[in-house]
């Protein structure tokens, strides 16, 4: 009972540890490091070394394994070396509060060795959060050194609650196997050690390298080494978690090592704007703000706040994009910059992801946004960077790396700047690039559009995912009570729309609601509406037709009949934002009526398409009838 709750090996298990540990299974003679006998002796802090690989367990190569296994799987050096089960010490099966600590690591590919903390030196490119310190007086030898007199970080056991802060990023190189190692001095307890990787400035794109579980009952030194993948730019964040005992690293470095080389990502497309340039992009018509290419030079004699130098080439004479309106905000205003269609496939296996850099100028930098958008063909809009919108801060007066995965589909990247208020400064872009990456995918899954259009003749969602409980798909044909119409089509397009009707003691209210939509200053609604209602004197206007911006009013039409259909377009208020908009019908409980909607246009008011009627095309048949008829007639009078 005794070892069953301590969790030690029983003398049967022991002799089980040792026996798979000596074997020669496969008939080999064994190794030299096979040939050591284990050192129960706690005392002996021998130092140890072990592969991390992503997704898979710690790999412990020490002669304590001989006797003492680890829970969960290894990777075996040879068949001889058997996996050994035990139970999970009674400590884990308690119900305990979770610690967690974490180190953050800047990375950035240049030098065979990029980072090398010992901690017996200021560690500049590597940030431990309030939960570690730097021994000074050391309870046990260091890594180092392996001397008292050594340094090490040690952390304490307490619960988290502090964000990760990291330091500017460290340089490595591109070209060879790039690997993190750090050594630990775990024991008695136990830790969950799990990495992430960071990228773009704010990092909010971060994917799981690797997770591992470390249980170790002998004090001693443990080394871990991880091969890093290619990325020109990142951040490792270690993160510890469900502490039960002492933990402590020492000698962590980045560098060159031999492992195994990491593939290039593969880039589909690059644009500079000056070497490399952004063949069929286009800046969008119509809109408040116009982006346009630039040189450095030019730009710094319009205003002194744009960008000295581009980010490519870091001269004067580079150029980027940029909107030349720093001085002259508008109330929700916009501009939208389009690269061309970029197509993924799902089927594909290669996941993609945006960089990009951006220069923000101009003071006051007040209630002016940046983001990035994917638009599909039907104009609709899934939000792409930043990742993590609300309350976001841009950095100002210096070029800032914008990096997020994308979805898997056919679109286009859309950059665009919103202002709210009309005060604020602008915005540069510089070095937009598309290249692989190992970030999870999914297909593109639009939130909202920047233009919508809908006739509801379309044969795959003829409803255009515009919502309603009421409002139904009809034609003329297809109307119960004729008497109401409409008789035609609204004559803009085919067929079919929008159609509601009722009678007294009914529901006498209902709407449409639009799918969502990026409005700005200068956006315009129109649609075609009919209205008939019977047994009314004129002029009473029992019914109302509302036009709302998140069910807040923002135009009333009051009638009886419309006498046919009717086009109304309506220029919204200048809001910016994302917007539910939604046209309601109220009428009398007394009536009966009918409501019809078609042609519903959302886009900007200068770039609305003119309308024209269609035509039935003349029944031939019937005009030859006609004639033969007043042939034989004036025969017939002759």
């Amino acid at each position: 009972m005794r070892k069953q709750i301590s969790g030690q090996l029983t003398p049967r298990q022991t002799q089980v540890a040792l026996s798979a540990a000596l074997a020669d299974i496969d008939n080999d003679p064994p190794d030299d490091d096979e040939r050591q006998q284990p050192n129960p002796d706690p005392k002996n802090l021998t130092k140890t070394n072990q592969t991390l690989t992503k997704n898979s367990l710690l790999i412990i190569h020490t002669p304590a394994m001989y006797t003492k296994l680890i829970v969960g799987n290894r990777i075996r050096r040879q068949a001889h070396n058997e996996l050994i089960r035990k139970r999970p010490n009674k400590a884990l099966l308690k119900n305990s509060t979770i610690t967690k600590t974490f180190i953050s690591i800047a990375l950035l590919r240049f030098s065979a060795t990029a980072l090398n903390c010992t901690f017996e030196e200021p560690c500049d490119d590597l940030f431990l959060d309030s939960h570690w310190i730097v021994v000074t007086n050391a309870s046990h030898v260091d890594h180092t050194f392996e001397k008292f007199s050594g340094h090490y970080a040690s952390s304490q056991n307490q619960p988290i609650t502090s964000t990760i802060i990291t330091r500017p990023k460290i340089m490595l190189n591109l070209l060879n196997p790039v690997c993190l190692s750090v050594w630990f001095y775990f024991g008695p307890g136990s830790v969950t050690l799990q990495m992430f990787l960071a990228q773009g400035d704010d990092e909010q794109a971060r994917y799981t390298e690797g997770s591992t579980f470390i249980d170790w009952s002998t004090p001693q030194w443990i080394g871990a080494t991880l091969n890093l993948p290619y990325a020109r730019r990142s951040s490792l964040y270690l993160v510890f978690t469900n502490i039960t005992g002492r933990m402590d690293l020492d000698d962590l470095s980045v560098g060159e090592c031999n492992g195994t080389e990491p593939l290039p990502p593969m880039v589909v497309f690059d644009c500079d704007f000056d070497e490399k340039p952004c063949l069929d992009s286009f800046s969008f018509s119509y809109y408040t703000y116009s982006w346009s290419r630039v040189q450095a030079a030019i730009a710094q004699n319009v205003t002194n706040d744009a960008p000295g130098t581009d980010f490519s080439t870091g001269q004067q004479t580079g150029h980027y994009l940029w909107l030349n309106n720093s001085d002259s905000m508008l109330p929700a205003g916009a501009g939208y910059f389009s690269t061309p269609i970029l197509n993924f496939s799902p089927s594909d296996s290669t996941n993609y992801c945006l960089n990009f850099q951006y220069y923000a100028f101009g003071t006051p930098f007040l209630d002016v946004k940046l983001s990035v958008f994917a638009e599909n063909q039907d104009k609709a809009v899934q939000h792409v960077w930043p990742i993590y919108p609300v309350n976001y801060t841009y950095w100002v007066d210096r070029w800032t790396w914008g990096f997020a995965p994308l979805p898997t589909g056919d679109f286009s990247l859309v950059f665009s700047v919103n202002t709210e208020s009309g005060l604020g400064g602008s915005f540069a872009i510089d070095s937009i690039s598309v290249s692989s990456c190992p970030y999870y995918s999914s297909f593109i899954q639009p939130t909202s559009h920047l233009e919508f259009a809908c006739d509801f003749d379309r044969s795959y969602s003829p409803m255009c995912d515009i919502i309603s409980t009421d409002f139904i798909i009809k034609t003329p044909r297809d109307l119960i009570n004729q008497n109401l119409g409409p008789h035609v089509s609204s004559g803009f397009s085919g067929d079919s729309f929008l159609y509601w009707s009722y009678s007294g003691g009914s529901i006498t209210i209902s709407e449409i609601r639009i799918p969502k939509i990026e409005t700005n200053r200068d956006i315009c609604v129109r649609f075609s509406y009919f209205v008939n209602s019977s047994s009314v004197s004129p002029n009473e206007n029992n019914m109302e037709i509302a036009l709302l911006i998140d069910q807040t009013t923002q135009a009333v039409l009051q009638l009886d009949t419309t006498g046919g259909w009717k086009l109304y377009t309506h220029r919204l208020q200048n809001v910016t934002g994302t917007k539910i908009l939604s046209v309601r019908a109220k009428g009398q409980q007394q009536l009966t009526a009918a409501v019809a909607f078609d042609d519903v246009t959302i886009a900007q008011c200068a770039g609305l398409n003119v309308l024209t009627t269609t035509t039935a095309q003349p029944n031939r048949t019937s005009s030859i009838s006609i004639n033969l008829f007043l042939f034989f007639f004036l025969i017939f009078m002759k």
